[in-house]
C-alpha cells in the first residue's frame, strides 16, 4: 500500500475501533481489498456513501488510486446511516456496534486472525461477501446483512430483490421498534 492509501486504510480502522477489532485485522483487511458493487437500481446510493467517506480522512486522496468503493467503506458508511435513522429511539447504539453486527449477520466474526490465518479462509471469506453483493442469499435476508426474523408476517418480499436502504429500514423496524 502505498503511504496516503495506508492512512486512509488505518482512518476507517479507527472509525470501527472497539477493544476487540484488534483480533479481525486480517478480516478488515479481506474488507478492504473486496469491491462493493451494486446490482439492484440505487443501492449505488450504498456505493457512493463508502466513497463520501474518503472526503473526511485528512489523507490527500489525489496520491493514491483507491478506486471502487470497498465493502469496508460501504459497511462503515451504511452503520453511520443506520446510527442516524436509530437517532432518539436506540440512544446506547452507535454505527461502531452497528458495523459489527452486519458483519456478524455477515457469519464473519468467525473469521477471527487466528481463524483467518489458516489456509484458504480468504476464499471463504470472499465467497460470503461474492453471495452477499450477488444477492444469491435467502429470500428472508439470511446470508445478506439485514435478516429478517418475522419476514413473512411482515411482507414476505424477496429480500434479494430489495434495495439495501429498504432491507436496513425493515430490519431496525423489526430489531430497535422505529
Amino acid at each position: 500500500m502505498e503511504k496516503e492509501e495506508r492512512k486512509y486504510y488505518n482512518y476507517l480502522l479507527r472509525l470501527i475501533r472497539t477493544p476487540e477489532s484488534k483480533n479481525y485485522i486480517m478480516l478488515l483487511n479481506a474488507l478492504w481489498r473486496k469491491e462493493y458493487y451494486s446490482i439492484i437500481p440505487n443501492d449505488q446510493n450504498r456505493e457512493k456513501d463508502g466513497i463520501f467517506l474518503r472526503n473526511e480522512a485528512n489523507v490527500n486522496i489525489n496520491e493514491c488510486n483507491l478506486g471502487a468503493c470497498s465493502v469496508l467503506e460501504m459497511l462503515i458508511a451504511l452503520s453511520r446511516r443506520m446510527e442516524f435513522q436509530l437517532y432518539g429511539i436506540e440512544p446506547a447504539i452507535c454505527y461502531k456496534k452497528l458495523f459489527w453486527k452486519l458483519i456478524d449477520n455477515l457469519g464473519l466474526t468467525r473469521f477471527d486472525n487466528l481463524e483467518a490465518a489458516k489456509d484458504a479462509v480468504y476464499l471463504e471469506i470472499d465467497d460470503i461477501l461474492t453471495t452477499w453483493i450477488e444477492r444469491h442469499y435467502s429470500p428472508n435476508g439470511s446470508g445478506g446483512i439485514f435478516p429478517l426474523k418475522n419476514w413473512r408476517k411482515s411482507n414476505g418480499i424477496d429480500q434479494t430483490k430489495v434495495e439495501i436502504w429498504y432491507q436496513m429500514m425493515s430490519y431496525l423496524d423489526e430489531n430497535y421498534e422505529l
